[in-house]
Formats: C-alpha cells, structure tokens, sequence
C-alpha cells in the first residue's frame, strides 16, 4: 500500500530541491529495515517562497551594519525572523495563511498520487513541527478545505507525525497549561509520534515533560547526535537533522513497522 509522506522544511535558506537527498536516503534506509522503499509516496512541503523575497529586502537593508558573531546571528535571526513573520497578528494574516495555504496544497497533491485513502505521514523540521502542529489541529476541528472531501486531505488518514529540532514547547508559552497537543494517529489507524532532538540545538526540545497530555500524545523523546560532530557539537545541529544517519534510520524503521501487517 502507498503511503503519502510529506516533508516540511523549517528556517534557514531553502531550495526547491530540499528533501530530494533526504527522501532517497529514507527509501534506501527502510528497505534496510525490511520496507517497501518504493511504496513512499513522498512530497516536499517547500513554503520557503512565501517569506523568502521579504528577507531578502531585510538583508539588504541590515547588510550595510558592522555586526559581530555574523554566523550565528544569521541562524538565530533566520530563526526569529521566519517565526515572527508566521504568527498572525490582528488584522493581518497574510502570511501565516499563504503558508498554510502551501501544506493544503501539498496534501492534495498526495492525495492525487498516493490514493485519497492512503496512511499519511507528516516529517517536519524546526519551525515546520509548529506549522504543521497548527494545519493538523485545524484539520482535527473540521477547519479543512471546502469542496474537497478526501480523507487525506482532512488529516483522517494521519499514521505517523515526525518532529525534528521542534521549538513546540517554546510556543507552549502562548498557552495556559502548555497546550494541547494535536491527535496521532487519527482515530481508526496506528502509528506515532516521535521527537526527535540533539542536546545542543537550543531551538529544539523534548515535548513529553510540557504536560501529561504531551505525555501521551508523543510516543518517545528521542534524543539523537547530529553529524557533522564539527557541527553537531553546537546550536548549529540545528540545521543537520536532515542529513544525519541516525536520524534517517530512526525515522525508517518507523515506517517500516507501520508498514507490517
């Protein structure tokens, strides 16, 4: 059986071409664990274009400043940049639903090519894990696109949620309690949640410890290493998870057991 993957990309610069690399190495690594590689139904989620000629303006016009720790100032402000522009304000939701607008799309795509019905299963990076945290809650309050009624495209085929460096527990603030978490998998189907995140990214957390309803809607904090070491000893591993081994196998054998009988 197909299964509709969707990957969500987070800050930093982002190419159309994103997850071409991450996608091969997955089918490579869950055929390794006894899946069907081929029976990925995989589509980038890339929503980079919505923000990306803002930023640009901003660079140019911050380029001319003599500013320090140039490296990591463009990581943490791509960061905060992407986050701050994402976030409706009253009066003013442009931006926040272009990009929603973005994923929508993107699972009607997979609904085309993997079957209406198909299990679905969402692997995000960084500010992507909030994004999709959003689109997935509104789709689990009936808050899905008119006209078109494909169980996938309503999230009811949701069967495994991947979170990588999610800054989730950072937008916990904005919630009396730390919030509630969204429903995986769907009612009627099986798979997880998992979490996954490096000790040294200061942007990504565990999500099990926010309350007990984290508690039971993650599956496992999993904490991982990511490569390379030069970089993956610093917030920096931030941008790594992509292309981590561990990461890949991780999220293959995942697939894998959702994909035996």
């Amino acid at each position: 059986m197909p299964i509709a993957v969707l990957v969500v990309h987070g800050i930093g610069d982002q190419a159309a071409d994103f997850a071409d690399g991450f996608i091969a190495r997955l089918r490579d690594a869950c055929r390794d664990h006894g899946g069907d590689g081929d029976a990925l139904v995989a589509r980038p989620c890339w929503w980079a274009p919505v923000l990306q000629a803002r930023e640009e303006e901003l660079a140019r016009r911050l380029g001319g400043e003599r500013l320090g720790w140039s490296r990591l100032r463009r990581f943490m402000t791509g960061f905060a940049a992407d986050a701050l522009a994402y976030q409706p304000v009253p009066g003013e939701r442009g931006v926040y639903d272009d990009i929603h607008a973005v994923v929508q799309a993107d699972l009607a795509h997979l609904a085309d090519a993997a079957g209406p019905d198909a299990p679905l299963y969402v692997i995000a990076h960084s500010l992507g894990t909030v994004i999709v945290s959003n689109h997935l809650w509104d789709l689990q309050r009936g808050r899905g696109p008119d006209g078109d009624t494909r169980p996938l495209v309503h999230g009811r085929t949701l069967s495994g949620l991947v979170t990588m460096g999610s800054p989730i527990a950072l937008w916990s603030l904005r919630w009396q309690g730390f919030g509630t978490p969204v429903t995986v998998p769907a009612p009627g189907r099986r798979g997880r949640w998992i979490n996954l995140y490096d000790a040294d990214d200061v942007i990504g957390y565990p999500l099990k410890p926010l309350n007990t309803a984290y508690a039971e809607a993650v599956a496992a904090d999993i904490p991982v290493r990511c490569t390379p070491p030069w970089r993956g000893c610093t917030p920096l591993s931030h941008l790594d998870y992509w292309q981590t081994p561990t990461v890949i196998d991780q999220i293959a054998g995942d697939i894998a057991a959702l994909q035996s009988p």
